[in-house]
């Protein structure tokens, strides 16, 4: 015969048992990433909209804030990613030497790393010769201000800050370099190939 405090037992024990089942669940469904944040799938260009991008402030690995603003009146490439994301690691090696390419043509690139550990950013950026500024977005708050829906996913920002192209997926060192080629043939006064 069960008594009321078996009772209270089996009632805080049931739903226990069924928020367990849910979030076991949900780490299934997202593959164990952090915040829901999954890889893309989903490829290629993403339509949008000439606005500003949200400025943001975050923390590089060495302790100092970038600031968006910091490097206004550059091409801008903003990457998302992850060193858990197995696409951010084949895709690395590209964004690294076009990086190494474009940086004195008034070309930045920024990494974002989203909900991951420093010690696998920093092995990540080692391992891959990323040159290029990466700053930690620990708690996904300018992954969720871009709408960034899965990494990696890349934002190309004009000098004036106005978003033009916006890429979900890996991308190809040809269409890289097309877009970054494309953005720099607009500016004023550019009539020459920057290759």
């Amino acid at each position: 015969m069960m008594t009321n405090r078996n009772w209270i037992i089996l009632a805080w024990i049931g739903p226990l048992i069924c928020l367990f089942l849910i979030l076991g669940w949900a780490l299934m469904e997202t593959k164990a990433a952090p915040g829901g944040l999954t890889i893309n799938k989903v490829m290629g260009e993403i339509e949008t909209n000439l606005t500003q991008v949200p400025p943001f402030s975050a923390q590089k690995l060495d302790g100092e804030f970038l600031n968006l603003s910091d490097i206004e009146g550059s091409i801008i490439m903003i990457d998302f990613w992850s060193s858990w994301c197995g696409p951010c690691k084949v895709e690395s090696p590209i964004l690294s030497s076009t990086y190494k390419r474009y940086k004195t043509k008034g070309v930045e690139f920024i990494g974002i790393a989203v909900w991951d550990e420093i010690s696998a950013i920093q092995a990540f950026i080692e391992e891959y010769d990323l040159a290029y500024t990466n700053v930690v977005d620990h708690n996904g708050i300018i992954a969720i201000d871009y709408g960034v829906k899965g990494i990696p996913e890349k934002f190309f920002v004009n000098r004036d800050g106005l978003l033009l192209k916006r890429l979900a997926g890996p991308t190809t060192r040809s269409e890289l370099e097309t877009t970054l080629d494309h953005l720099l043939l607009s500016l004023p006064g550019n009539s020459n190939s920057p290759h």
